[in-house]
């Protein structure tokens, strides 16, 4: 939608929120082309920004306490920065 900006939740914000936040399938798909005569098309433009940051290895990821209650309990165990990413890339590189 023209003038609207789309924000991605990674996988730690979804584990700090409780899934409140969803994390998003990372993927990139162009838009389809406008057609601009019958054999050709045009790409609209797009400008795509990506900004990546993770918090001190020695911080505690666990449900938020506003994410949590006794009809919504936390569906995480608790666990570090360092050993949630060194988890993610045991599993990416095994």
């Amino acid at each position: 939608m023209p003038g609207t900006i789309v924000v991605n939740a990674g996988d730690l914000l979804a584990r700090w929120s409780n899934d409140v936040f969803r994390s998003t399938l990372h993927r990139v798909v162009a838009p389809p082309a406008q057609k601009v005569s019958d054999t050709e098309g045009v790409i609209p433009a797009r400008q795509s920004i990506a900004f990546f940051c993770n918090p001190n290895f020695d911080a505690a990821i666990e449900s938020l306490p506003t994410c949590v209650s006794a009809t919504n309990p936390s569906k995480y165990k608790g666990i570090t920065t360092e050993e949630y990413i060194v988890g993610r890339l045991a599993a990416t590189y095994d």
